[in-house]
């Protein structure tokens, strides 16, 4: 009885996605009949071998939802993040290299000589940023290489 709970919340849950009341027939689960807000309005238990039914009056007027305005924006939204992730994590170690290379050329200095107290905050924040991140990334491995 279980699963037949579960298909017809999951039946409810996608009629108040789009706005619609839902009138539900299920051969052995639930017959369910719910508004556009998804209240039920009644439900009953089939049983094999014996005629159920329900009755009650649903508005059959839809409602505009927020998906049904906008679609599915947050779903694609979620993919480009995944991907942006995706390459930042393949793109990661070949960047730590060149953010090293280049924090070393602006807080050191082209010369050799290191920087004095006069170099500019970002460099200084680029330099903090570039060790904790390394820090991480060894952390990252070596708990890699403990569960090898």
């Amino acid at each position: 009885m279980l699963i037949a709970g579960l298909h017809a919340r999951m039946a409810v849950l996608r009629a108040v996605e789009n706005g619609f009341a839902l009138a539900r027939s299920a051969r052995n689960g639930l017959l369910t009949l719910s508004d556009n807000r998804g209240r039920i309005l009644a439900e009953a238990a089939t049983v094999p071998g014996r005629f159920v039914s329900i009755t009650g009056k649903v508005n059959v007027t839809p409602a505009a939802t927020f998906y049904t305005r906008t679609g599915d924006w947050f779903a694609w939204l979620c993919v480009a993040m995944f991907l942006v992730l995706l390459a930042s994590r393949f793109f990661q170690s070949q960047n730590l290299s060149q953010l090293r290379m280049l924090s070393a050329i602006l807080v050191i200095g082209a010369d050799g000589s290191r920087a004095n107290n006069t170099t500019p905050f970002s460099f200084k924040l680029l330099d903090l940023f570039i060790f904790f991140r390394s820090r991480i990334v060894a952390s990252q491995r070596s708990r890699r290489a403990s569960l090898l």
